[in-house]
């Protein structure tokens, strides 16, 4: 099972081996928002999974997939934020393989 984010490092930087809990993921989540919306870029989906409270993080992950896959449908120009969306989605393949 592929480790979560490391709050410590850059979203440049990010190893996905590192152990962490669901909380650094969460806070990668939010610079995400916040790069999104500084492009002008719709980060609604991503802002709605992190306004609601989950029982499990697994629920949160898979949930968080889809509104990934949901801001991918975008046309994305910056190369950091599509690589940012893309660490998202290798953290929810551990618990949603196929998602």
């Amino acid at each position: 099972m592929k480790k979560l984010f490391s709050s410590t490092e850059s979203s440049n930087n990010m190893n996905l081996n590192n152990p962490q809990a669901p909380s650094a993921l969460y806070a990668f989540i939010n610079e995400l928002i916040i790069k999104l919306q500084a492009q002008k870029l719709n980060a609604k989906p991503l802002q709605d999974v992190q306004a609601t409270v989950f029982t499990t993080s697994a629920e949160w992950l898979g949930e968080l997939g889809k509104a990934v896959r949901e801001v991918q449908k975008q046309k994305i120009k910056d190369e950091t934020i599509a690589a940012d969306l893309s660490k998202v989605m290798d953290a929810v393949h551990a618990a949603w393989p196929r998602l």
